[in-house]
């Protein structure tokens, strides 16, 4: 018998499974991309994070999912028509606008575009379309029912009253529209009420793919060491399987039910364990959340217990305390983690932590002296989180870190880690460390979305006790797969070469010689093709936009005079249109580089400055946030299926100021920070 199989023999199949799980694991990350791990393992933020949050088991990975945009391939229509909010951009006002701030925003509107105010029959038919465009957009809103199913539903809900010429639809299809809606809308709603949540995880030591040749040797002498022979030890230590789900009690109480069973491979055996948590979270006032876990059932105590609370208060806005216990028997006095939170800056926040680690009351927890390890310590740390926009090359993102002190009777310790969005965008990278008297640690990770709801994490962690880990982690709508997989127990700059640094280097230079290209040209074919199919319509939204601002400049004429008159808020120049014309602050639009879509007939960017200062009143611009700004009078979507930006110069007080903002960002003028050197 050869040395490395010294452990007991299980089941074959559980064996031979990390084989099969090894294998389609490296062929299903070699073709798709990897993404880094946000778990509490892998570094301080993260844990941190989630106790400011208030929110237990806060999963980021599923926030980003929620969030995410459009997948490859999903046919973007043309924005600013006939969107969930396009009425209130006609009106330009926030989705929350009273019924007095629509009513004058109509009459200030109606008064301009009437078609008896114009003089010639060229800008009478342009002025009917867009007074009845307005019209419509003031008696929806205006209306408290019509306006409550147009939130909901958007257009679609306003039903056939709406909905003319080729749109109309037969009472048949409106009864099948609305009952479809409904079931989807009742299926996301108990999705939601439920949260369910499962999670497994297959530990895996591989140990043997790098195990030196002298291991391989048996009674008889050397044994084969081919990789066939050293797949073939790969072995599954531990499986545990998890899932959690969540009951509203009332509107401020929470009831979240998890249960997990994990097996482990040992001495004499696979043993079993397991949990049944009972989890009870209160708000009882937004300053004030309680959280109780209390363990209903588990392998080695068959009755309930308290296993944990959690108090956090907001003493103010800047300040928080929290208070979490933990006790896995009655036997045993509760340790207590105390933490008080402080904003020292707008994305920088301190906090320091005393931990009591096992203490004993008299006789009570004396018969565990010398069985637990828990010790006291004092965290000390500071934590950032920066966002930044997206300018010409560079997606928006930002980057966060976090680093802490750690201080113990025993072990004492410095942690930090650091992350942010990569290549493009489309790679979240994290790098941490810990130096400590007890162990040292570092680990690197990348995530990235699979899909529209998948999401896959690579961690690589390198520990002086343990050796080098690869962590990989399958996510999809709450479910995830974790494998750990143990590579080696030996730290050396080999290994780390090649589990961490080689395939970071191997990846990258994948996306941009293979993936970013095929990226960008089927972007480009596509963005030609929608304008291709669309083009009728983009004729029609930029003939009504030209109209627009025709009747326009009169309005803006005497506005404009009038700003003057008082060195108010004058538009030199605004520009809207593709994220990719834009370069940086203080510098026109870059016309060297134009989209392969952008054309006389079809420009990738616009002039607005006539349709903005319509929008001036009392020297103030005032642009909600929330819906593109392809929706507003003279505007349109020039740049289909592309992001787009607004830039405005502006003279306020004699000064010259700019400001450019994302398609769906608000945009409140004047401010001293637009004001140029």
């Amino acid at each position: 018998m050869l040395l490395l199989t010294t452990t007991i023999e299980t089941d074959r199949t559980l064996s031979h499974l990390p084989l099969f799980l090894l294998l389609l694991t490296y062929s299903f990350s070699t073709s798709r991309t990897l993404s880094p791990s946000m778990d509490d393992d892998a570094g301080p933020s993260s844990r941190v994070r989630a106790s400011i949050s208030r929110t237990p088991n806060a999963d980021d990975e599923e926030e980003d999912l929620t969030s995410s945009s459009a997948s490859p391939g999903q046919i973007p229509k043309p924005e600013g028509k006939g969107g969930q909010d396009s009425l209130y951009s006609i009106l330009n006002l926030p989705k929350d606008a009273s019924t007095e701030a629509i009513s004058q925003r109509y009459k200030s509107l109606a008064v301009l575009l009437h078609p008896d105010k114009q003089r010639t029959p060229e800008a009478r038919a342009a002025a009917e379309t867009h007074f009845l465009t307005v019209q419509r957009a003031y008696e929806v809103l205006s209306d408290v029912n019509t306006r409550a199913i147009y939130d909901a539903l958007g257009e679609e809900g306003l039903g056939m009253k709406m909905d003319v010429g080729p749109k109309l639809m037969t009472a048949e299809e409106l009864r099948e529209m609305y009952t479809r809606q409904a079931a989807e809308k009742k299926q996301v709603v108990m999705q939601r009420l439920v949260n369910p949540k499962g999670d497994i995880s297959i530990n895996i030591d591989a140990t043997t793919l790098s195990a030196p040749k002298a291991a391989f040797f048996g009674p008889r002498g050397p044994q084969d060491d081919s990789l066939l022979t050293r797949l073939n030890f790969v072995q599954a230590t531990s499986l545990g399987v998890g899932h959690s789900f969540q009951a509203a009690l009332s509107p401020a109480t929470t009831l979240t039910v998890a249960g997990r069973m994990k097996t482990m491979r040992g001495r004499g055996g696979a043993k079993l364990g397991g949990s049944f948590l009972g989890t009870i979270t209160h708000t009882w006032s937004p300053n004030l959340y309680l959280e109780v876990s209390i363990g209903l059932l588990s392998t080695s105590l068959l009755q309930p217990q308290v296993t944990g609370t959690r108090v956090v208060y907001q003493i103010d806005d800047d300040t928080s305390v929290q208070l979490s216990t933990q006790s896995p028997s009655i036997f045993v006095p509760p340790t207590l983690d105390l933490t008080i939170f402080r904003l020292l800056y707008p994305s920088t926040t301190s906090y320091v932590t005393y931990k009591s680690g096992f203490f004993t009351l008299g006789s009570w927890g004396a018969s565990f002296i010398g069985r637990r390890q828990d010790q006291s310590a004092l965290v000390i740390g500071l934590t950032s989180q920066t966002q930044i926009p997206a300018s010409k090359g560079v997606a928006a993102g930002g980057w966060n870190w976090t680093s802490e002190v750690e201080v113990g009777p025993s072990d004492m310790g410095l942690s930090a880690d650091w992350g942010r969005k990569v290549l493009g965008g489309e790679v979240d990278l994290k790098v941490g460390s810990r130096f400590g008297t007890s162990e040292l640690k570092g680990w690197v990770s990348g995530a990235r979305k699979v899909g529209e709801n998948v999401r896959i994490t690579v961690t690589v962690e390198a520990q002086s006790t343990t050796g080098i880990t690869l962590k990989i982690r399958f996510f999809r709508l709450g479910q995830s797969v974790t494998l750990p997989i143990l590579l080696t127990r030996a730290l050396d700059a080999q290994h780390l070469i090649l589990s961490a640094l080689l395939p970071c280097a191997a990846y990258t230079a994948l996306h941009h010689l293979y993936l970013a290209p095929r990226k960008r040209s089927r972007a480009t074919r596509r963005i030609a093709e929608l304008m291709e199919e669309n083009q009728e319509l983009l004729d029609q939204m930029k003939k009504e936009a030209e109209d627009a601002v025709q009747l326009l400049a009169p309005l803006v004429e005497r506005r404009r005079e009038e700003e003057l008159k008082t060195d108010g808020l004058i538009i030199v120049d605004a520009q809207y249109g593709a994220l990719s014309n834009f370069s940086g602050r203080g510098l026109g639009l870059t016309n060297s580089k134009k989209s392969t879509t952008s054309s006389k007939a079809n420009p990738d960017h616009i002039d607005v400055k006539i349709a903005l200062q319509a929008l001036v009143n009392d020297s103030q611009l005032i642009i909600p946030a929330g819906r593109s700004k392809a929706g507003l009078l003279g505007f349109y979507d020039c740049a289909l299926g592309s992001k787009k930006r607004l830039r405005v110069r502006y003279l306020y007080r004699g000064r010259l100021h700019e400001v450019t903002v994302d398609d769906s960002s608000p945009l409140l003028a004047p401010l001293r920070e637009h004001a140029l050197e």
